[in-house]
């Protein structure tokens, strides 16, 4: 009797659990749908508003998604905090877009054109710490719940693109119906009678609100497999981290090909070192390895070293024969930051290293252990995300 009663109650929590699930997800993109529908006409002044507008949106989905983090035992204390945490953001966000004029789209060769680019790109690393903040019961002071936040978020993108590329059979049928799909509504948004306009927005504000539940049935399905698989993915792109660096460091050969006046190049530098230092903090070493992998995290940091430096001259030759922009000025601090980073981690892996040769006792087999005291690093990046967007538009403001 008592073990029937049992699997009743456990039965009826898991539906419960599951509802609150399905309430949260489909809570989730309500404020877009309901911002799509009452807009009245869609053109290329609408555009701007939208753009501008979006980090409401953002961050009120990532709220939602931090409330699943307590949905089993409730803690009302941290989403308050979360919300709070959230709604400051976006009330300064607001108060600065007013306070700077940002009312309609500037043309794309300014200065403020590139801090809103900026500013949309920054801000969202704003809100990846609070919901690691959250996640984290707002402990954060500990490097291994930081690890541990981050491979959770890791995962649950991965789970994302699993989800989405689960099928190439699936993927062939969504390509063309999106194809199809997105050029009627673009037809029916360009038509000028309103029943279109308004089933276009409906088909819209669909797709969104279906869309919106597969976060959480990625992070629901890292929550029942406990995968650690982003750990692996990262170890295995340390290989190509490093490949990437050497293919690079071949533009410096050919004279056209230099970061220094092809900017195409140069972006390619800015993005291929921000992905090595992205995957590096990804690399979690205190989970099991065996010692190439440790030999990796050992020279992909050198050489990312030489690579950041290569990266940091072909912006100060920028900067001097092409002007200080919002952009360059952005991209030197940040390289400045990921340099300093880089020798932190390669400092600490040194040091771990010298520590299990000297602990190593006769025909023991070597043991390394790599601690994640550099992913402490994530608040100065949080710093400079700040700087970014409230500190920068008042830099360069007209």
């Amino acid at each position: 009797m008592n073990n029937t009663l049992t699997t009743s109650t456990n039965n009826t929590n898991k539906y419960i659990k599951t509802l609150k699930y399905l309430l949260i997800s489909a809570i989730s993109t309500i404020p877009t749908c309901i911002y799509i529908l009452t807009l009245q006409i869609i053109d290329k002044n609408y555009i701007f508003p939208i753009f501008l507008n979006i980090h409401f949106f953002i961050s009120f989905y990532l709220f939602c998604f931090t409330i699943i983090f307590n949905i089993e035992n409730p803690n009302k204390k941290i989403i308050l905090i979360t919300f709070l945490s959230f709604l400051l953001i976006n009330l300064i966000l607001s108060f600065s877009n007013i306070y700077f004029n940002y009312v309609y789209m500037p043309p794309v060769n300014t200065p403020d054109f590139q801090i809103l680019v900026n500013r949309f790109i920054f801000f969202n690393i704003i809100f990846l710490v609070i919901m690691m903040f959250s996640y984290n019961s707002f402990n954060a002071s500990n490097a291994e719940s930081i690890s541990n936040s981050l491979t959770v978020f890791a995962d649950t993108f991965l789970w994302f693109l699993i989800i989405n590329t689960a099928s190439s059979t699936i993927l062939s049928i969504l390509f063309y119906a999106f194809f199809i799909i997105g050029f009627s509504i673009a037809t029916l948004f360009l038509s000028s009678t309103e029943t279109g306009f308004i089933i276009a927005k409906i088909v819209i504000c669909f797709i969104i609100f279906l869309y919106g539940f597969i976060p959480f049935i990625a992070f629901y399905l890292y929550k029942k497999t406990k995968s650690i698989i982003s750990v692996y993915i990262s170890r295995i792109l340390l290989i190509i981290n490093l490949f990437s660096i050497f293919i690079m460091m071949f533009f410096m050969l050919p004279y056209e090909s230099r970061p220094y006046d092809n900017k195409l190049v140069y972006i390619i530098y800015n993005s291929v070192l921000a992905f090595t230092i992205i995957n590096l903090m990804l690399t979690r070493m205190d989970k099991k390895s065996n010692i190439f992998i440790k030999a990796m995290y050992f020279i992909v940091p050198l050489f990312a070293i030489i690579f950041d430096i290569l990266t940091i001259t072909a912006t100060i030759y920028r900067i001097v024969n092409y002007g200080l922009t919002p952009n360059k000025l952005t991209l030197i601090i940040l390289n400045i930051i990921f340099l300093i980073h880089l020798i932190f981690i390669s400092i600490n892996t040194i040091k771990s290293f010298i520590i299990s040769f000297q602990n190593r006792e006769d025909n023991n087999a070597l043991s390394i252990f790599i601690d994640n005291k550099h992913l402490m690093f994530i608040y100065v990046y949080l710093v400079f995300s700040l700087f970014v967007c409230f500190v920068m538009p008042i830099m360069y403001i007209n």
